[in-house]
Formats: structure tokens, sequence, C-alpha cells
């Protein structure tokens, strides 16, 4: 259960950070370029982490389909969520070295269908929503595996084990 909260919090986290490096309190006092770019740079860190630790999880569900399905449907969300927040990334600073790499309040990288940065959300956005539903459906899993097994911890198989 403990990865399974750890897995919730490696892709809620980067979600959440959003309203720290867009608050107005920091876009007013360095402009928008520099936390944009320093958010595209943690959140993929984070995420990437976390489609490692679902492909682990995976390989630990020998015969379990569902939890094997869901785990393999949120690495495929994640790997998408980071290939988007990796085109954002390019257009942000495409965007901070065309200004002359000082950091200004750049409300038009923002609108919908801007360019390269909105091609990039376009990906991230439905993907990064995608993995935060399917972490709950983890989490749920684990909760439920773990309350039909004995003492309340799953049993661990020898495969699992032997490849640890």
């Amino acid at each position: 259960m403990r990865r399974a909260i750890l897995l919730l919090a490696l892709v809620w986290v980067p979600f959440l950070s959003i309203f720290v490096f867009a608050h107005p309190s920091v876009t007013g006092a360095v402009g928008d370029s520099y936390p944009h770019v320093a958010f595209h740079l943690v959140s993929p860190a984070l995420l990437v982490t976390a489609a490692v630790l679902a492909l682990r999880l995976r390989r630990d569900r020998p015969g379990e389909r569902w939890a094997r399905g869901v785990l393999g449907l949120l690495a495929l969300a994640l790997a998408v969520t980071v290939l988007g927040n990796a085109i954002e990334l390019l257009a942000a600073v495409r965007r901070l070295a065309g200004d002359g790499w000082a950091s200004r309040l750049t409300p038009d990288l923002f609108l919908s269908g801007a360019g390269l940065h909105g091609a990039g959300a376009s990906l991230t956005i439905p993907a990064h929503m995608a993995s935060m539903v399917l972490t709950l459906a983890v989490v749920a899993l684990e909760g439920i595996r773990a309350r039909r097994s004995p003492g309340g911890r799953p049993e661990r198989t020898r495969e699992a084990a032997a490849r640890r």
C-alpha cells in the first residue's frame, strides 16, 4: 500500500505544484517565464519516477489482470504526459530566449491553441488528468487487495520476491 500512496503523490504533486509556480505573488515578482520553465523541469522528473514505479508495481502483479491493466494504462498516460510536458518546456524556453532570457509576463502563451505550447498542453492536460484518476484506482485496488489478505497485508508471491 505504501508504494501505491507514493505513486499517488508522484502523480498528484506536479498538478498541485502548478498553483505554487503560477501564484500571483511569484509571477508578479519574477514574471511568468522562470517559474514556467522551472515547473516544466520539475514535473517530468516526478512523472517519470511515477511511470517507473507503475511499471514495477505492474511487474509484481503476475496473476492480477485488473491491476496489471490499470497500471499499464497509467504508465502509458504518464508517458504521454511527459511527452506533452517536454513540448511545453520547449515552447517556454523558446519564448524565454525570444524575450532575451528575461522573465516577463506571457499571458499569450497560455491562450487556447497558442502554437507549440498549446499543442503540448493538449497532450499534457488530458493525460495528466487520466493519470490522476488511474492512481486513485490503483490505491483503491491496493486497499481492496490488502483488505482481502489475511492479516491485512497482501501475500508476496514467490515470483515477486525473486525479482527483488
